[in-house]
Order: structure tokens, then sequence, then C-alpha cells
């Protein structure tokens, strides 16, 4: 089964060709459901701008994936997912990095997902960060 952290590679992937070959058009709509889905926030209700946006980097609908991604599953208050789930949403709206940089700090999003394989592989995996703000390290 593809992890979130699939799908966010292979939309970043796709979203990279287009834009290479001069349409930019799949990086300004999810720009634009990335947006929405900030305006609207994450508490919004089933059917929001958040969970569509959130959807599609779902696998076939796996519904422990989109309770990840909406933060059902118990890592509302979780600082490593609330993390990840931010720089999901964040990177969407990144401008000229969004088709490089979508899977940003987002590797670790499925972690302990039931049925899940477990974690992408770390590409900075080189560079130690400190997020103060959080109070997280990698």
């Amino acid at each position: 089964m593809a992890r979130i952290i699939d799908k966010v590679r292979t939309k970043r992937d796709a979203m990279h060709a287009s834009n290479v070959a001069g349409d930019p058009t799949p990086l300004v709509d999810n720009a634009t459901l990335a947006i929405a889905a900030i305006h609207e926030g994450l508490s919004s209700a089933a059917g929001s701008a958040w969970e569509t946006y959130m959807k599609q980097f779902v696998n076939n609908n796996d519904p422990n994936q989109l309770a990840r991604l909406l933060a059902t599953d118990g890592t509302l208050n979780d600082r490593n997912a609330r993390m990840r789930r931010a720089y999901l949403i964040g990177n969407g709206v990144c401008g000229t990095t969004t088709d490089t940089g979508l899977d940003h700090y987002v590797f670790t999003i499925d972690e302990n997902i039931p049925g899940g394989d477990g974690c992408g592989p770390n590409p900075n995996a080189k560079t130690k960060v400190r997020i103060s703000i959080q109070g997280l390290d990698e």
C-alpha cells in the first residue's frame, strides 16, 4: 500500500514535470486548495477545504491515512504529527518550491498508522534541524 509520503512525492513529481513543461496549472491548483485549507483550518467540518486538500494524499480513501491527516486519529495534540500536517499544508503554497519541496519535513507523517508501512526515508538525514517553536528536534 502506498504511504501518505509516497502520494505526496508522486504529487510533487507530477507538479514538477508539468511546471518544467511550461504548465504551472497543477501548482496553482494545489496552492489554491492549500490556501483554502489554511483559512478554514483543521477543525472545520467534513467536506471542508482541509479535507479536500488532504484527500489528495490518501491511498484509495484509506481511513487510517485520512484520520492522520484530519487529526482524528488521536494525534491532534501530537507535536510531531501537528508539525508534519502544518508542513504539508504550508509547503503547498511555497510558490516556486512547491513542485520540488512539497514533501519537505513531511516524511514521518505515516509513523504508527494502523496497517501502514511506516515512515518514508528522511531526505534531510544529514541535516540537524531544530524547530524551537515546537521544541521538536529531528
